[in-house]
């Protein structure tokens, strides 16, 4: 198998993965905890696990000089990403919010052509465009034009993740000599710096039990997913990796029908079946023919 086939196979797991997340947010939000201390338990567990498999496959945790400013501003993103979406869905329609975060792959693509100097070939180009054209249809994207006010703050913070998110690939992408748990690991322990002084003002401990079925949750939703996030960004341009992530929303939305009974669409299938038609192009098309 191909490195480059093994990449995308990577992302593409994790994108599973991520697509359950929700699942735990929504217990973690019946039960009252804080944002800020859900993603802190998250981020400093997450961090401890991958310390442990630096120590154990005994790999150099300390990083090159000159990937430390990269791997900083990683973590600053990375945060950047979880909070700014997370208050987007609570200060705008979830339908508008998650529709303004899936954008994610455009800013992707313009980060890497200038930045990067990645190639934009015609397979990227259509993928792309079957991929946006899937993300409308999964969010309806006509009746949302109500409601999709761009100046609101809400749908300014889903816009802001989606351009955090587009940056964080193309940081994985230009961190692609590093290994993917070192890359994980000086993540989020900046991130556990900055959360920690969210953390501190908004206190919401309830059991040493939720904190054992928190840390199960960092290691299959982090850990996991972020190893193989990481590995897959090592391999395959970030162009391509961004809407291969969109792989995401298709079974978000089936897990929600499947586990909260929530509506399914035809729009929703549909656009689905495109967001998965676009993926299954990138993952058939290695060709580097040049966009013009």
């Amino acid at each position: 198998m191909k490195e480059i086939t093994k990449g995308k196979i990577a992302l593409l797991i994790s994108a599973i993965i991520w697509s359950l997340g929700f699942l735990m947010v929504r217990w973690m939000y019946s039960i009252g905890y804080s944002v800020y201390t859900f993603l802190f338990i998250n981020w400093i567990i997450s961090g401890f696990v991958f310390f442990l498999i630096l120590k154990y496959k005994k790999i150099k945790i300390k990083p090159k000089r000159t990937d430390i400013k990269w791997l900083i501003t990683l973590g600053f993103f990375d945060v950047a990403t979880a909070l700014t979406f997370i208050w987007s869905l609570i200060l705008a329609k979830i339908a508008v919010a998650e529709f303004l975060h899936y954008t994610m792959p455009v800013w992707a693509f313009l980060f890497a052509v200038f930045w990067l100097k990645e190639k934009i070939t015609r397979w990227k180009f259509f993928a792309l465009i079957i991929a946006l054209v899937g993300i409308s249809l999964v969010f309806n994207l006509d009746s949302l034009s109500n409601g999709l006010d761009l100046a609101s703050l809400g749908a300014l913070l889903a816009l802001a993740s989606a351009v955090t998110y587009g940056m964080m690939m193309n940081l994985g992408r230009k961190l692609e000599n590093v290994s993917q748990y070192v890359t994980s690991f000086w993540m989020r322990v900046v991130g556990t710096v900055i959360l920690f002084f969210f953390f501190i003002f908004s206190i919401t401990f309830k059991s040493w039990l939720d904190i054992l079925i928190f840390s199960g949750y960092a290691i299959i939703t982090s850990v996991i997913p972020l190893s193989l996030f990481f590995y897959g960004l090592r391999k395959v341009e970030a162009t391509t990796s961004s809407i291969l992530m969109l792989v995401e929303v298709p079974l978000a939305s089936f897990w929600a029908f499947l586990f909260f009974k929530e509506g399914l669409t035809v729009f929703n299938i549909i656009g689905g079946i495109f967001i998965l038609v676009s993926a299954v192009i990138l993952i058939k098309k290695h060709k580097n023919q040049k966009f013009s």
